[in-house]
């Protein structure tokens, strides 16, 4: 074997690499890192968008003002259907990461619940999620985020999901901040919910669900002149009854 000529190949060669220009390196490195990337995210978005339909949302989702337009920038379509379970509902897309990640997170929680069940032949699993209720003023992005599930049994079960974000600080409003809109500690919510609740319940209700802790009071509403409690199925009345709420007019 010509060893010399072997390493006298090997130096020429390294020589070579060494003199090429630096972008043409450059590029052929960029070109390999942009394939393994879309080949990544070619599959994630088959995997997470396979089953939803995108559009556009309607205007009366969506507020415009001399500086901005804020509102529904899509509404979300999801349409999945097997022997095992149904997925079909629809939820906003607003264009604010941390409200989409908040809603699209509690989208992906039902979908993975409905699906990770064990087989049954007798039933069909469901989830539904849905929205109404829809506030958009400039400082306020407030809704309902209705989640419907089936999992076998007489009915499916209900949540509803207070969704409130301040678009001028960037958060979601909290309890607390619920509080000093109407300017009332929580004693005194649980006190006037019971009074408005037996009028409209006929004073069949379940007073537990309205002892004044946190999480009895954390599914609430904002609109512009009040805040609106939401009691989940079963917390203050008979699943006939349904989900009632109770409303208290704005300070601020």
């Amino acid at each position: 074997m010509d060893y010399k000529g072997a390493k006298k190949g090997l130096l020429e060669a390294g020589r070579d690499f060494h003199q090429r220009p630096f972008w043409t390196i450059f590029v052929v490195l960029s070109f390999l890192a942009a394939s393994l990337t879309y080949v990544a995210l070619a599959t994630y978005v088959q995997d997470s968008v396979g089953m939803a339909t995108i559009k556009t949302a309607p205007t009366i989702y969506s507020l415009s003002t001399s500086t901005t337009s804020i509102g529904i920038r899509e509404i979300v379509d999801l349409d999945e259907e097997t022997k095992q379970y149904a997925i079909r509902g629809s939820y906003p897309v607003f264009g604010i990461s941390e409200l989409d990640f908040k809603i699209k997170e509690l989208v992906d929680q039902g979908v993975y619940e409905v699906k990770r069940t064990d087989n049954h032949l007798d039933y069909q699993n469901s989830f539904t999620p849905s929205f109404e209720s829809v506030h958009i003023d400039p400082e306020l992005i407030s809704f309902k985020f209705i989640l419907d599930r089936y999992e076998g049994g007489s009915h499916g079960r209900t949540e509803i999901v207070g969704i409130n974000y301040s678009i001028s600080q960037a958060r979601f409003f909290s309890l607390s901040d619920a509080l000093l809109m109407i300017g009332m500690g929580l004693d005194d919510v649980a006190e006037q919910a019971k009074k408005q609740l037996d009028v409209k319940l006929d004073k069949h209700l379940d007073e537990e669900g309205l002892t004044p802790v946190f999480k009895n009071y954390s599914t609430f509403i904002i609109k512009p002149d009040s805040v609106s409690f939401i009691f989940q199925q079963y917390q203050v009345a008979s699943y006939l009854q349904g989900m009632p709420e109770v409303s208290f007019a704005r300070n601020n």
